[in-house]
């Protein structure tokens, strides 16, 4: 296993990220730059020395989980999403084998309004993938932006948000030049960009009329579980709606040791979701319903049994109830003996 430093890579970022006094064009040195690329180029050039940007780095297996809590912990959404293109092995969070669904994850980055930034850890040509990595990276303090006020934007690196606290982190942002997604400023620094890009001018407005992010409690009087009980029902869940993408954090009671947490990602966008039950593959598309202001989801699981091979089919509808204070799941469902079961489960919003 191989190690490399991050710490030259760290300081080409530096360099980058604090334009030099010399600089005074935008125009791309190679003449053949896509439109969309040079007014990203523009866009650094015109903030330089007034804004600067905030920024988050992703791990490579996990989408935008760690933008997600940094808005959390700050209060504030980074206006650049990071992450690298993964050098490690299969089912480690910095794997190269996400590669495809980091390419997909940018996109919808941009398309929702970040400024995307991505690395390359790139691998010796005597050595293979996957390599280990290690690496670095903190905001500048504000007297560092002080002395070196052309700083355009930086990057928190993954993991790393919690070297300040939350009352330096308000520090930081509460400066009228720190630009967050909800700034009205970054809102118009970004408008030439993204015409360029064909993009809808920021901020955004939501595709769906009700939002399903909070924590919800298991209300098991009000369910109906049919002849079942809820022995594999989530007790609490916590979910985070981010428009078309949904995720949500389950937590079951296990009888034996301790609680289990498993983590889903529902997209909205009819996209193929892959996931696993009782460790059995399990292929799920979700859809929403804009008649019934609901998420519907159709799940298939297939696997074998004392030799026979067996198709399982479900369905659930989420749907708001009660000014949004209440959250119903109807499930129907195959049993093993080939049987349809119905349960409505409950949730109770929480006000934690």
């Amino acid at each position: 296993m191989k190690y490399r430093s991050f710490f030259g890579r760290a300081l080409i970022i530096a360099v980058v990220a604090n334009i030099s006094n010399l600089a005074i064009a935008s125009d791309p040195v190679n003449p053949k730059t896509t439109p969309e690329a040079t007014a990203l180029l523009d866009l650094i050039y015109r903030i330089s020395g007034k804004y600067t940007l905030t920024g988050q780095h992703n791990y490579p297996d996990t989408r935008d989980r760690n933008s997600r809590f940094a808005a959390k912990y700050t209060g504030q959404s980074p206006a650049i999403w990071s992450t690298d293109m993964g050098f490690a092995k299969d089912g480690d969070k910095d794997s190269y084998l996400a590669r495809p669904d980091i390419v997909k994850e940018a996109i919808r980055q941009h398309k929702k309004g970040s400024i995307i930034t991505m690395c390359w850890h790139a691998v010796p040509p005597t050595a293979k993938e996957p390599v280990a990595s290690g690496e670095v990276g903190n905001p500048p303090a504000i007297d560092i932006i002080k002395k070196q006020p052309k700083w355009a934007y930086w990057v928190i690196w993954a993991d790393m948000v919690r070297n300040l606290s939350v009352k330096k982190h308000h520090e930081l942002v509460s400066n009228q030049r720190i630009l967050s997604q909800e700034d009205t400023a970054y809102w118009q620094v970004m408008a030439t960009f993204r015409k360029a890009c064909g993009l809808p001018l920021l901020p955004l407005k939501s595709k769906y009329t009700v939002n399903f992010s909070g924590t919800w409690k298991f209300n098991e009087a009000k369910s109906e579980l049919g002849n079942s009980g809820p022995a594999n029902v989530p007790y609490e869940m916590k979910i985070d709606q981010d428009d078309d993408l949904i995720h949500v954090n389950k937590y079951t009671t296990v009888e034996y040791g301790d609680d289990q947490l498993t983590n889903d990602d529902i997209s909205l966008d009819g996209t193929e979701m892959k996931s696993r039950i009782f460790n059995i593959p399990r292929v799920s598309k979700a859809s929403w319903d804009a008649v019934s202001n609901s998420i519907k989801i159709s799940s298939t699981v297939k696997f074998d049994r004392e030799g026979r091979s067996i198709e399982m089919k479900s369905s659930e509808e989420w749907s708001l109830l009660e000014k949004g204070k209440i959250l119903k799941i109807v499930q129907v469902s195959t049993g093993f003996r080939g049987e349809e079961i119905n349960v409505s489960l409950i949730f109770s919003r929480s006000s934690e």
